[in-house]
């Protein structure tokens, strides 16, 4: 519907500009030499002679001249048709559309003044104060009024896969493991193993992840968790949070009765002792070769396992033979059952050897105390099972060693309080009770002048060595 109304539109604009074209040339050749007063269109004919003549170099003479005439005229009628090409062009219209028009208000006042760099800091921070702030190009920026408000408590982060859940549900286990001392001035002990730890967390609701098979899951966990980077975030993410927790739960009421503080003193010592030696035993393994120790163990358990298959297919082969009333047949089931019982037995004494080297091996190779027999196989196995490297374990053994710190150092900080004494503003003062003085035996030698009777001032003798007075001198008769 628009073509047929744009080429309406030019034809109207074409037959207008003919039709003033035509006027305008008459008017010229009628009024040339002559003013005609009260003409409208005599302003247009002045224009159009003036700009005539000035083209041809010269003024326009006051008589008309039928040379000049006819060139003007030509003139007219090239630039009527060139006027007449350009809006009749197809191009046209798009020229319109893309016509850009710019406007601006025209600023009367005075010029601004540049801002300095600093000055236009402090401009812009006054503006963000004031409510105005907008963003920048390629940065952000804060707006809004300062208003007095109470702080909001900051949200804990944790991490997607170890949640937090899982550090407190870790806290009240090991404060229920705790053994407490059987008498005063004795260590205490705790139920907890590496064994129990791996039996309860295996299928734990408090470790999330993404596979929905239970087996699945629990190695994707595994594999995303022991690698150093991962165990130094976590160490560093639940670390005090797991020493928040492991007091709440110490302080709580447990089996009827409440932890005093030396006994959640004793607590912290006790974790930081199986802290202490779980890092050994890392540090002994990230220093042994452990698939060669691991062959053994599983070569004698594959053979055992071998061994008891044997020995059930020959005892449900026996029992069909019972039942058919085949007694040869019987007879050499039986026998073959206990040669797979006895090579069974052998080999599990095998397996049982292997474990124990590798716990020999470990404990050996530890440079402090280490875990139980039956924990350091299990640590073995389980980082064979993983295929961990020797990074993973050295990360592992060095954050348990930094945990055991900690908790010896916040052991340290609950004993201090209750070591202190505390002693009265104004203790009464006890009078010593001294026994009667020893008498004094060695006098003074007294002056000449003083008489031997007159008695020491300063000298008090107990009754039984009180000095005996002189007696007095016999008369001797007269001769």
């Amino acid at each position: 519907m628009s073509n047929p109304q744009r080429s309406s539109s030019k034809l109207g604009v074409c037959f207008v500009l003919l039709l003033c074209a035509g006027a305008g040339a008459w008017l010229y050749t009628q009024n040339s030499g002559k003013d005609a007063p009260g003409t409208p269109l005599q302003p247009a004919a002045v224009s159009m002679e003036s700009a005539a003549s000035k083209s041809a170099g010269g003024e326009a003479p006051a008589g008309g001249d039928p040379a000049q005439e006819g060139r003007l005229a030509s003139e007219l009628g090239k630039a009527l048709t060139k006027a007449v090409q350009a809006v009749t062009s197809p191009t046209a219209g798009k020229k319109e559309n893309v016509a850009l028009e710019v406007t601006a208000p025209l600023n009367t006042g005075p010029r601004q003044r540049e801002l300095g760099p600093e000055e236009a800091v402090m401009a812009r921070v006054e503006k963000a104060l004031a409510g105005e702030g907008t963003p920048e190009a390629g940065g952000a920026s804060a707006g809004g009024t300062i208003a007095e408000a109470p702080v909001k408590a900051v949200e804990r982060r944790q991490d997607s896969v170890v949640t937090g859940a899982f550090v407190k549900d870790l806290a009240r286990w090991l404060t229920a493991g705790y053994v407490e001392p059987s008498h005063e001035g004795a260590p205490g002990g705790s139920t907890v193993t590496l064994m129990r730890t791996n039996a309860r967390y295996s299928t734990s609701d408090t470790l999330r992840s993404v596979e929905n098979d239970a087996l699945k899951g629990r190695r994707s966990i595994l594999n995303y968790v022991f690698t150093p980077g991962v165990l130094e975030v976590l160490y560093r993410l639940y670390s005090p949070v797991f020493l928040e927790e492991l007091e709440k739960a110490a302080a709580a009421p447990r089996r009827g009765k409440q932890l005093d503080a030396s006994q959640v003193a004793d607590m912290f010592k006790v974790y930081a002792d199986f802290m202490r030696r779980t890092a050994a035993s890392l540090d002994a393994a990230s220093a042994l070769d452990l698939p060669s120790l691991l062959s053994d163990i599983h070569k004698a358990a594959a053979k055992e396992a071998s061994a008891e298959e044997e020995f059930a297919k020959a005892y449900t082969a026996h029992a069909e033979a019972r039942d058919a009333g085949h007694r040869a047949i019987m007879t050499e089931l039986s026998q073959r059952m206990v040669q797979s019982a006895r090579l069974a037995s052998n080999f599990d004494a095998k397996e049982g050897a292997a474990r124990q080297a590798l716990a020999m091996a470990l404990r050996q190779k530890a440079t402090g105390p280490a875990l139980s027999d039956a924990d350091l196989v299990f640590l073995g196995e389980w980082l064979g099972r993983r295929k961990a490297s020797t990074k993973s374990m050295v990360a592992a053994a060095d954050i348990c060693r930094r945990m055991a710190e900690q908790l010896e150092s916040r052991a340290a900080g609950i004993e201090a309080p209750a070591l202190q004494i505390s002693l009265p503003e104004e203790a009464p003062r006890i009078e010593p009770v001294l026994a009667a003085p020893a008498p004094v035996l060695n006098v003074p030698e007294q002056p000449a002048s003083m008489s031997i009777a007159e008695p020491v001032p300063s000298l008090s003798l107990p009754e039984a060595v009180q000095p005996v007075p002189a007696a007095a001198p016999t008369p001797v008769p007269a001769q």
